[in-house]
């Protein structure tokens, strides 16, 4: 049985709060999943723990719709994040490089990056992945962005006027496969990264025993744009 989101949203609104009795009111043997904008972010019974932090953290506040849609999206990236397949990292016993950076940065609802100095990405190419968590890291050094670690995505993207203009699949440690690669727009849209239309050309990598690449070759181009 499904338990939507969307109705606990609706009783705060009418109600201005939620009473917290009528969230956990569930049948002990019974199984339940919290849905939220189409994604399961809590299931199991009455008395499973997973399913009680979740219930709880809404109670919590419940007198706020925006403070509990806040809650809500933290678990809906969680979930979608969890159950998106990884992209390995190829050499994960590798020395961090020296000379790569991570750009601290800000945007907003226009797809508009600004660094930390508030100024708007110069229109260059960076290395980018997008960790397991949902992270979008920018910077140089996909080894260094991704820490070593399984990525939900990586590439490299190019800026415009301080908006994402062009994006590909190529990286050494990651070599994202045409399958990993095509995920990368639903990725995109479901974390909520703004793009106004975007070029993205994703390329077969090809290595050898080692696992370092010896060619590339583009397979397709699409367009990325999920702003009006």
């Amino acid at each position: 049985m499904e338990l939507d989101a969307a109705a606990i949203m609706e009783s705060i609104g009418k109600k201005g709060g939620i009473n917290p009795d009528a969230i956990g009111s569930i049948s002990s043997n019974r199984r339940f999943a919290l849905v939220y904008k189409g994604e399961v972010i809590a299931q199991g019974s009455r008395y499973d723990k997973a399913y009680q932090k979740v219930l709880q953290e809404i109670r919590k506040v419940s007198y706020n719709a925006e403070k509990v849609g806040q809650v809500l999206e933290e678990y809906r990236i969680i979930a979608f994040c969890e159950r998106i397949p990884k992209i390995a990292n190829k050499f994960p016993l590798e020395s961090l490089p020296e000379e790569g950076f991570i750009l601290s940065y800000t945007f907003d609802s226009n797809g508009i990056f600004k660094q930390s100095t508030g100024n708007i990405f110069k229109s260059r190419e960076y290395d980018f992945v997008i960790t397991k968590s949902g992270e979008l890291r920018i910077g140089n050094k996909h080894h260094l962005l991704g820490n070593r670690e399984n990525v939900l995505a990586a590439g490299s993207m190019s800026f415009k006027n301080g908006r994402i203009s062009e994006l590909h699949n190529l990286s050494g440690h990651y070599r994202p496969t045409i399958e990993e690669a095509m995920r990368l727009e639903k990725i995109l849209q479901e974390l909520g990264i703004p793009i106004k239309k975007a070029r993205y050309d994703i390329y077969i990598i090809h290595a050898n025993e080692e696992g370092f690449v010896t060619g590339m070759k583009i397979n397709k181009r699409i367009f990325i744009e999920n702003l009006k």
